[in-house]
């Protein structure tokens, strides 16, 4: 049997790590089998997106394209494999990501157009807060941000998702607990399952 694939979406600071790591956990102590994967990949162009990030090169142009081929890349080499080996992979982020980032320069109907060669989640759970609430935890963490992680840029990427949310299939509250937040999308998932 075919696995599922679920995508995970947020602004900076909305919680998906942890998010993640709380329902990948609970789906392997069920016996389920699970892979984590991230977006940009671990793959050479993920990598290289992730130097450009941290180096300041924040240009939407170019990065769009990036993240586009690292999609295309990370689904045909890591994650279709696995699907087709029965297991769950859960992406922290995706197509949606980009069009919410990169949008933020660039057209929608090109980024869609773009990463139209990426195969769509069966499943995209979008945590929500505010970029109040993602500055404040963002800066909790203390680590070195990218160009990415700045208010005014992180307000347009709210922006951006609230105009995609007819993409999002489950919509979570960023507010709650991480506990009640993984319980209420493990919810979600075990229900997407049974309806597969």
């Amino acid at each position: 049997m075919r696995g599922l694939f679920i995508a995970v979406e947020g602004i900076d600071g909305s919680g998906t790590t942890t998010f993640i790591k709380n329902v990948a956990q609970f789906l392997r102590n069920n016996n389920f089998n699970v892979h984590v994967t991230t977006e940009p990949s671990s793959h050479t162009v993920g990598r290289y997106i992730r130097e450009r990030l941290g180096s300041g090169k924040g240009d939407n142009t170019i990065l769009g394209l990036l993240f586009a081929a690292d999609r295309v890349i990370h689904f045909r080499e890591e994650i279709n494999p696995l699907l087709e080996k029965g297991y769950i992979v859960i992406s922290d982020r995706y197509i949606l990501s980009s069009l919410a980032y990169q949008g933020v320069d660039e057209e929608l109907s090109w980024l869609e157009q773009i990463n139209s060669r990426a195969q769509n989640p069966d499943l995209t759970i979008f945590i929500e807060v505010d970029e109040l609430e993602g500055e404040k935890r963002i800066s909790k963490r203390g680590s070195k941000r990218d160009v990415t992680e700045k208010l005014d840029f992180q307000k347009k990427v709210v922006q951006n998702y609230n105009i995609l949310k007819n993409q999002m299939d489950v919509i979570l509250d960023g507010f709650l607990s991480p506990e009640k937040l993984s319980e209420l999308g493990v919810i979600e998932i075990l229900k997407k399952i049974r309806s597969t």
